[in-house]
């Protein structure tokens, strides 16, 4: 007998957009892992990292705008969103994509709708990975909600995200979220990328943490709720005697918003982090609401750190060991003092074997 003709792999592409240079923050980190399980899964995959418009020359600008309104002009299309159109059909040329291959999208949510108008008229297969729900994430500072509009720039969020056909959110906070608009989301927690992960590793390696070691706090100040969480965590390291280090992009900024109580340090290469993380007593993670360290706890994990973290920075989480989780400040002396010694690295490979099998059933690749 002949064996049945076996239907050909379709091509694959991922886009990403790259806003924010060569900087190793966590939204960085994120697409580095996903980039790594997709070549992984897809190794043929063509992956596209598009500027943002932005970065573009006047004249390119002008031209893509004006290629824009004119495909306004033939449809319903929003002007604006006609210019996304425009800029994803440019990026997305050298891919060769055709009806019936898959798309993957490192999600950037100012693209969504723009990007599940071209698939539906290209007839593209899509996944898409939102980093986070956006419409949930103030962007000003100092912070202000106008619930109207966030819940219209929710509407639009989710309704872009429930025309793909697969969605994979880094936490369980969004997956959930997304559950309740009848979107079947699936979690892929964050792993970081091989290297990130033996860096990672040689500051287990290299923990030694002396007695009465700081408390370390990390993130990125351009982030509104990280900068509040950092704000309320100084003046509660104040009141309670705590001793505390501050790192990370922009925490320069805040020796003039904070009336003392940390040793803020600003901005650190990766050697000079890796030395403050072998050195503290532990990772202390604080979010203002509408927020969540999805990228620093799992991290702090690996390195070997305990975690103490409030309740908004650990909803995204599932069950982790080694975070000391607390709702008020008055928990918080009790629970530094219980902080474990020695920490586990958290073990997500049944979630990653799980992603590059969902990516290789949809590219129709057969083992």
């Amino acid at each position: 007998m002949n064996p049945q003709p076996v239907a050909p792999a379709r091509r694959a592409a991922l886009l990403r957009m790259t806003p924010w240079g060569e900087q190793r923050h966590g939204g960085a980190l994120r697409s580095e892992q996903i980039a790594a399980l997709v070549t992984h899964a897809l190794p043929d995959a063509l992956h596209v990292a598009a500027p943002y418009p932005r970065s573009l020359p006047p004249r390119r600008k002008a031209a893509m705008a004006l290629r824009g309104s004119l495909a306004a002009l033939a449809s319903p299309t929003a002007p604006l969103e006609a210019v996304f159109g425009a800029w994803l059909e440019r990026a997305l040329a050298p891919a060769g994509l055709r009806r019936g291959d898959l798309l993957i999208y490192d999600a950037d949510p100012r693209y969504g709708p723009a990007l599940m108008r071209l698939a539906a008229r290209r007839g593209f297969r899509t996944v898409v990975l939102p980093h986070n729900i956006e419409a949930l994430i103030p962007k000003t500072w100092p912070i202000a909600v106008e619930p109207r509009a966030t819940a219209e720039v929710l509407t639009t969020e989710v309704a872009w995200m429930a025309r793909a056909d697969a969605v994979w959110t880094i936490g369980v906070f969004d997956r959930d979220l997304l559950a309740l608009f009848g979107i079947a989301a699936v979690q892929l927690p964050y792993t970081p990328p091989p290297a990130r992960r033996a860096e990672l590793l040689e500051v287990r390696a290299a923990r030694m943490p002396a007695p009465g070691a700081p408390l370390l706090i990390v993130g990125t100040v351009h982030n509104p709720p990280t900068r509040a969480g950092m704000i309320e965590q100084i003046a509660l390291a104040q009141a309670l005697d705590l001793p505390v280090i501050v790192a990370g992009f922009g925490t320069e900024v805040l020796r003039g918003e904070t009336g003392g109580g940390a040793t803020i340090l600003g901005g650190q290469s990766w050697p000079e982090l890796a030395a403050l993380m072998a050195s503290a007593h532990a990772l202390w993670v604080h979010q203002t609401p509408m927020s969540g360290a999805l990228t620093r706890i799992p991290e702090a994990l690996i390195a070997g750190l305990p975690v103490l973290a409030n309740a908004w920075a650990a909803h995204g989480h599932g069950p982790l060991t080694g975070i000391q989780v607390y709702a008020e400040a008055s928990e918080l002396p009790a629970l530094i003092a219980g902080l474990p010694a020695t920490v586990p690295p958290p073990d997500n490979a049944a979630a990653d074997a799980a992603f590059i099998s969902a990516l290789r059933q949809a590219a129709g690749v057969t083992d």
